[in-house]
């Protein structure tokens, strides 16, 4: 009796189990995440897969001041789509989710790349900067310990912040982020043509900061910078900028201060393209500027970083 009820057990979990992948198509890479999930639960059980495929997509726009993608970039990404499609084969994924965030808003061509991800099973759905909002928020929620917490997501091409409040989601949709921001300083700060801001002098620095200070304090939503100021709560910052320019830049893990980023800054400001290193180098050094103003407007003093995006509330059940 006991060896039947523990193989109908066995059954009931295997009915539950699921191979899922998460992938947030962003403006500057496309994340990857594969687990095992207990749909039954509603919990991922184990990631068994994770890799980021750098394409920037913002960049491609912003560069050519275009509202299209490149033939480039369009190569680019379908390069990307086949290894995705190659690596859901082998863990023999059973269900996909996909988004596509702001640079695919923006393009007029976008329709190309989805249609191309379609042909491979791959069924990619653009999303607005609220539902954008949301699933950062959906994937945060295995850190949160039962505290109250704010996710604060910045990508290539969009920032959002979202808070819950009386079982109602306070969100800031912000357009200052990573591509932008880079722009804006090698542009007004630096008065320059350069598409890379590096290195960066100490005014430069200052300029960025109090740019990005007075944007926060103007562009979000004062019932929300309210919450950040007066209430005990975690702030949980996921994307790209949190956990690889910043934290796995500094060697740290878990979370960082103002005041260790602030330092981290003015250590690293001087800095080449080539000294700083990999992909992204041309936005590392204004990240932590565009951080540090927006931590330093809303009062910030801690950011808990994860390496989580888009793909982990995707892996959760809709």
């Amino acid at each position: 009796m006991k060896y039947l009820l523990l193989l109908m057990s066995f059954g009931i979990y295997a009915n539950c189990i699921e191979m899922r992948a998460g992938i947030d198509i962003g403006s500057g890479a496309s994340k990857l995440k594969i687990a095992k999930v207990d749909k039954c639960k509603d919990k991922i059980e184990k990631i068994l897969f994770t890799k980021d495929f750098a394409v920037e997509y913002k960049d491609d726009l912003r560069s050519r001041n275009k509202k299209s993608f490149s033939k480039s970039i369009i190569k680019k990404g379908r390069s990307a789509f086949r290894e995705i499609s190659s690596i859901l084969k082998k863990y023999k994924v059973q269900s996909t989710r996909a988004v596509a965030t702001s640079a695919f808003r923006t393009s007029s061509n976008s329709a190309v790349l989805i249609r191309y991800a379609k042909s491979l099973d791959i069924p990619v759905e653009v999303i607005s900067q609220d539902e954008e909002a949301i699933l950062g928020y959906k994937s945060a929620k295995s850190l949160t310990s039962g505290r109250k917490y704010l996710v604060w997501d910045i990508g290539g091409g969009s920032m959002q912040m979202s808070y819950k409040k009386d079982d109602k989601l306070l969100i800031y949709k912000g357009k200052l982020a990573s591509v932008p921001f880079r722009a804006y300083v090698t542009k007004f700060v630096q008065n320059s043509k350069k598409r890379s801001p590096n290195p960066m002098s100490s005014k430069d620095v200052d300029k960025s900061i109090k740019y990005a200070h007075d944007y926060a304090l103007r562009d979000i939503d004062k019932d929300l910078q309210k919450v950040i100021k007066t209430q005990d709560i975690d702030i949980i910052g996921i994307g790209g900028v949190h956990s690889s320019a910043i934290l796995e830049s500094m060697g740290k893990k878990g979370n960082y201060t103002y005041k260790e980023l602030e330092s981290f800054l003015k250590a690293r400001k001087s800095l080449t393209d080539k000294e700083i290193g990999g992909k992204y180098a041309s936005t590392s050094t204004s990240n932590l500027a565009l951080v540090l103003g927006y931590m330093k407007a809303l009062g910030i003093k801690k950011v808990i970083g994860e390496k989580l995006n888009l793909s982990d509330g995707l892996l959760y059940n809709k």
